[in-house]
């Protein structure tokens, strides 16, 4: 019977189930289809509605995962997205004593106010150690004020702690004496690189 070659085996298998054909696991499709061509019973109809309620199951199966995977995206870019503005736009007030815990202050105040108090961690534990601040349970921020290129080798332990932890890590940089050259961070993107640290991103103000 033609219309049984188009089934897979695993179907052929679920036909013989339902109809008391006793079919194997073990067997070829060409002994499964010989089997089950000799029961009477067994219609082009039936058979063709058995294929087809197996491709809609399969075909709805997939349109769920698709549906589900593209507003899991969509709902993580909106987010990196507008924390990633406000990183960018952000001009904390800087005096001869300010301190890393003022302007991590600073920007918890702000961003509390665009994603809501209850998205916002601040000096979050882990045991990769202390993080700055935590966005969504899933975006780490640090803040570094540097007054050297020096001081940018020790983040690499750092980002590679947090990179395992997070999905997203930014690290946020105030170059407090300007003394950070254009080739000072390319190194050090390029050290995160080598590291294979590929969720870290630097932005310097």
């Amino acid at each position: 019977m033609k219309v049984l070659r188009d089934l897979n085996k695993t179907q052929l298998y679920e036909l013989g189930a339902e109809f008391g054909v006793p079919l194997t696991k073990s067997m070829s499709k060409e002994e499964m289809i010989e089997k089950l061509a000799g029961r009477s019973e067994l219609t082009v109809k039936k058979i063709m509605r058995k294929g087809l309620k197996k491709s809609k199951k399969k075909r709805d199966v997939l349109r769920t995962k698709k549906i589900v995977t593209k507003a899991t995206k969509r709902k993580t870019s909106v987010i990196e997205s507008k924390l990633r503005k406000q990183l960018n736009s952000f001009n904390p007030i800087i005096g001869k004593r300010t301190k890393e815990r003022n302007v991590e202050a600073q920007l918890v105040q702000r961003l509390q106010a665009v994603f809501g108090d209850e998205k916002i961690n601040y000096q979050e534990r882990t045991r990769a150690g202390r993080t700055d601040i935590v966005v969504a349970n899933d975006y780490a921020i640090e803040i570094k004020l540097m007054t050297s290129p020096s001081q940018l080798t020790p983040l690499i332990g750092q980002a590679l702690r947090y990179s395992k932890i997070y999905s997203k890590l930014f690290i946020w940089i105030y170059d407090v004496r300007k003394s950070l050259k254009k080739a000072d961070i390319n190194r050090f993107k390029t050290d995160l690189k080598d590291h294979l640290i590929k969720n870290v991103e630097v932005i310097v103000k």
